[in-house]
């Protein structure tokens, strides 16, 4: 059995006895989704993932990504959190690059949903653009005018954690150019991005809300100004 199927195995076996009908149901109705799922609490999920990680320690870069991509086609959501979980702890080492942005679209325009599209543009998508900014500028660019909602709010979101990092003309321009965007996702990834900006940059962000005036929606300008 290949590597990356032993590890679906090891994580299925794990899931199966913890698996709960009712807190399913309940989840699925939360996340408005179909897709099947054990019904684990993530605490519970927690071990699972450490235990994984420790005993299917990927050898190489196509190793870490074969994982990934057999965890993700499992049909229960919580693989897909398991793969995830995976692909985050090996995000410092040479695995994760330039070279991932084909597995990150895949995950993104499949999750398509906040608790797994979140996770990824943070933490995997933004910690690629941290440490390759000049290779993956034309990737954000290409992203941000994707059709996919999703793709677009990665492109918003990507720079999150970055702090004193962060390229602020370029999420500028992003949150300038999906400010007309209807869609609730958007817009909140828009005030989402900014509220955390403005932890670092307040002024800019105290600026940039001005020169917008009312071209931002309500919500958008509701969450960016929380901590201003």
């Amino acid at each position: 059995m290949p590597p990356s199927h032993s590890a679906v195995a090891f994580v299925r076996a794990g899931l199966e006895p913890l698996a709960d009908g009712a807190y399913a149901a309940k989840m699925r109705s939360y996340l408005k989704t179909d897709m099947p799922m054990f019904g684990v609490r993530k605490p519970d999920q927690r071990p699972i993932h450490r235990d994984l990680v420790r005993r299917f320690a990927p050898e190489d870069r196509d190793a870490w990504e074969a994982t990934v991509r057999a965890l993700w086609a499992g049909p229960e959501r919580e693989l897909k959190y398991a793969a995830i979980a995976y692909a985050k702890a090996f995000r410092r080492r040479r695995f994760l690059s330039p070279t991932s942005v084909p597995l990150l679209e895949d995950l993104v325009r499949d999750g398509a949903w906040w608790d797994l599209v979140d996770d990824i543009a943070v933490h995997l998508a933004g910690e690629v653009v941290l440490r390759h900014r000049e290779a993956m500028g034309p990737v954000l660019d290409r992203w941000i005018a994707d059709d996919d909602l999703w793709i677009r709010r990665t492109a918003l979101l990507a720079q999150l954690r970055h702090k004193e990092a962060a390229d602020l003309p370029r999420l500028f321009r992003y949150c300038r150019r999906c400010a007309p965007d209807t869609s609730f996702w958007i817009r909140k990834a828009i005030g989402w991005s900014l509220r955390q900006q403005a932890r670092t940059h307040p002024d800019e962000v105290r600026a940039f809300l001005a020169d917008m005036g009312d071209g931002l929606s309500g919500l958008s300008r509701r969450e960016a100004s929380k901590h201003l």
